[in-house]
């Protein structure tokens, strides 16, 4: 894992996340493009040029190479595991 000098905010449930690890095993600071989940609600993530986060739309979601989204939906359902309410910490 790697705690980030800049952290980021989650657009959808305004978690702050200031650390990262990549699904390889090969920690590194990520770059523009790269993609991520929210710790806390499972939101699929893209980091912009200045490494804040957008939501990843549901068409780009769909584009993805079939082994990537796949492994996307391994973590998100590795995350709900860990959360009693998947929607608890979510604004009203």
């Amino acid at each position: 894992m790697i705690i980030l000098e800049h952290s980021s905010t989650c657009p959808k449930c305004k978690k702050h996340l200031d650390a990262v690890s990549a699904v390889d095993g090969h920690d590194r600071v990520p770059v523009e493009n790269d993609i991520t989940l929210c710790s806390n609600c499972s939101t699929v993530l893209i980091y912009e040029k200045d490494l804040s986060l957008s939501e990843m739309s549901d068409e780009v979601l769909e584009t993805l190479d079939p082994e990537l989204k796949g492994q996307i939906n391994t973590a998100k359902d590795f995350l709900k595991r860990f959360r009693p309410n998947e929607n608890s910490n979510l604004p009203n």
